[in-house]
């Protein structure tokens, strides 16, 4: 898995509607350095990821297997940019995936995904989302696919999130006009591993991991059918940071292992 998709496991921020995260100093230096993944099921994809601060800003989340790595760029308090490598035999960084946001009074107002579709690294697969702030509680987007050689953007969905208290409630997305699915949490009342870091917050391509508290229940539907639900328990630590998360499945068995170390 890319490390930017381990990272969409694990990211929680402060409440959308700040400018940015606003934390006590304190609490800046409570901040995960290692996490590790343990997939009940599939052994073989078990890991571990090292992850480097300055101060409260997130610098780079490296694979402890030293295989893959993300790097974050920050322009001021917001994070601008987010690249995701795989590392080769020979330790070159090879481009696998990119996050490029850009910011319109103090939020998000555009998140533009670039992914690589061609064994060689030379055709690339983008979309970009574009944000309306309609209210504290409530933000629309639109999905684009776009021509990577002409820029063209083609409209192909949209979306809208719904929040509660600093938390992400419900994402539902629409195509073609028709609701298509949607997906709703409930939370607990302890800080999240990542509430800390500076700018996070303002990610909303990252979907419930922006939220401010840990989710403990997450019900995903699509237009037709029953929903699946997913049931997240925690261990946590005396500050109130969870140091253990255990994810559960539809038939009750435990399906992934999250662990913190501070």
């Amino acid at each position: 898995m890319p490390l930017i998709g381990i990272l969409t496991l694990l990211f929680t921020a402060c409440s959308k509607d700040d400018d940015s995260s606003t934390t006590d100093p304190a609490e800046d230096l409570v901040l995960p350095k290692t996490i590790r993944y343990t997939y009940i099921d599939y052994p073989e994809d078990n890991s571990a990821v090292n992850v480097t601060y300055n101060e409260n800003k997130i610098v780079e989340v490296l694979g402890v297997d030293g295989s893959s790595k993300s790097v974050f760029t920050y322009d001021g308090d917001f994070i601008s940019q987010i690249v995701d490598y795989d590392i080769d035999e020979n330790g070159n960084e090879v481009f696998d995936f990119s996050n490029t946001y850009t910011y319109k009074d103090g939020k998000l107002s555009s998140a533009l995904s670039k992914e690589v579709s061609s064994q060689d690294g030379t055709e690339f697969y983008v979309q970009k989302t574009v944000y309306s702030h309609d209210s504290d509680e409530y933000v629309s987007y639109v999905m684009y696919d776009v021509n990577e050689e002409t820029n063209e953007e083609t409209k192909y969905g949209e979306g809208r999130l719904y929040f509660k208290d600093g938390n992400l409630v419900k994402d539902e997305e629409f195509y073609e006009g028709e609701s298509s699915y949607a997906d709703t949490y409930e939370y607990d009342d302890k800080k999240s591993p990542l509430s800390n870091v500076l700018g996070y917050n303002l990610l909303l391509d990252n979907s419930k991991e922006i939220s401010k508290n840990n989710v403990v229940k997450e019900s995903f539907s699509y237009s037709s059918g029953e929903p699946n639900i997913d049931i997240y328990e925690y261990e946590y630590n005396e500050d109130g940071y969870p140091i253990k998360k255990t994810e559960i499945g539809d038939n009750g068995e435990d399906y992934i292992i999250t662990e913190y170390t501070y």
